[in-house]
């Protein structure tokens, strides 16, 4: 069986058999899990950290070349993300000042 690929842009599905890379035929139940799937993931991300259901506040921050890749580093020592590294260093100096 050969395998065809197509681009699905709207709701039609073509006529002929289509089987997805992961062997699976296409179907109209499969097509509407696949759009209910990307639609979960393009609304996930990290938690609130204000509370569920509620945008936590995002600043921006910029850092030398040198200080982004030590934090990177640092970071990754932690096993923690850089995002996660900059708000547990936010948080000591806030309790710090406080």
């Amino acid at each position: 069986m050969t395998t065809k690929k197509y681009r699905l842009s709207g709701p039609d599905i073509p006529d002929e058999e289509v089987v997805l890379p992961s062997g699976r035929r296409l179907t109209e139940q499969v097509r509407q899990e696949i759009i209910e799937d990307t639609r979960v993931a393009a609304r996930s991300g990290r938690p609130s950290l204000s509370r569920s259901g509620r945008h936590s506040p995002q600043i921006g921050v910029r850092l030398s070349e040198n200080d982004h890749a030590a934090m990177k580093r640092a970071a990754s020592k932690l096993g923690i993300s850089a995002s996660e590294f900059a708000r547990r260093a936010i948080t000591a100096e806030l309790k710090r000042v406080s």
